[in-house]
């Protein structure tokens, strides 16, 4: 790569790393103004688990998210090429082998931290478990199947993707997904939340459709966070073993789909290509992504020790 069009190209990452860092600092403080401001004005509303989330999530998604879009848009996006259709078959094969990703990925994330548990004497926080195991199911419904996919894929795939595949595919799924992955601010999550992101990032590049992966994203939190913590309450029942069997035979006709599809996951080479060797250097290393990535996994870093 030419020194001029390097420089340049460094510029654009450090560019969306500083605007997705600070779009991602104010989704946090509006969370963290507003809902002061409430439990100050109505303590009452923030008195339960419920309310106490539905406040400090609204704010992010009506003041945070519209800011954080604001942002980014003010680098130009890329032309972005006629959609493609996916089947309703390819969907659900989709749909499956996303969910034996997240599902194997989890595991691990589990394991690492269980493990860091274990040396620190105590437990890790999971977010996500918390919300699907305390909150009300409508609560649950709603904010991980409803907002946060339509949010998060227009954010993490839709306005990264379409101003850095021009790079190449594999830069723009993996950025997706490493970034998607350190947003969600926890360990666990990060390792199946980054398998995913890459998922999603590839479906979208090849159909440019963001309903495909809004929906799959749908699908995946519902299946993980509302209908599993709904089953959670028939364990010992026989609807519990008809649910345990039944996703057990999803996961494993996942990694089966995986397997045999394996060749699929070829990233196509784009017109403007960083040469081999040195895309980590002009992605990564630049003082904007650096910053994104030190302030996230300092987050993550203190979530651990807590």
């Amino acid at each position: 790569m030419e020194t001029e069009l390097k420089k340049n190209t460094k510029k654009l990452f450090s560019k969306i790393g500083f605007l997705y860092l600070a779009g991602t600092i104010i989704m946090i403080a509006s969370q963290l103004i507003f809902y002061n401001v409430i439990a100050l004005i109505a303590p009452k509303l923030v008195t339960n688990y419920d309310g106490s989330l539905l406040a400090s999530m609204l704010p992010m998604y009506l003041v945070g998210v519209p800011i954080t879009i604001f942002l980014i848009c003010r680098i130009p996006s890329d032309p972005v090429p006629e959609k493609k259709k996916m089947s309703v078959g390819k969907w659900i094969m989709t749909l499956v082998m996303c969910y034996a990703c997240m599902y194997i990925c989890n595991v691990i994330g589990l394991i690492i931290t269980n493990i860091i548990g274990i040396l620190k004497n105590g437990s890790v926080q999971n977010a996500m478990a918390d919300i699907a195991t305390t909150a009300n199911p409508l609560t649950t419904f709603f904010i991980a199947v409803i907002c946060a996919p339509v949010i998060e894929e227009i954010i993490f795939r839709k306005l990264l993707v379409d101003r850095v595949s021009k790079y190449g595919e594999k830069v723009a799924i993996l950025l997706s997904g490493f970034m998607f992955g350190l947003f969600h601010a926890n360990l666990n999550q990060f390792v199946y939340a980054f398998a995913l992101g890459c998922f999603f990032a590839f479906i979208y590049t090849r159909t440019r459709n963001l309903l495909y992966v809004v929906t799959l994203h749908m699908g995946i939190n519902f299946i993980g966070s509302v209908l599993g913590s709904i089953m959670l309450e028939q364990t010992g029942t026989i609807i519990f073993t008809i649910y345990t069997l039944l996703m057990l035979a999803m996961i494993v006709t996942g990694i089966v789909l995986l397997i045999v599809n394996r060749k699929k996951f070829v990233c196509n080479v784009s017109e403007t290509v960083i040469p081999k060797g040195q895309c980590f250097q002009v992605v990564m290393l630049n003082a904007g992504m650096i910053a994104f990535s030190v302030v996230w996994i300092a987050v993550i870093i203190i979530q651990l020790l807590l």
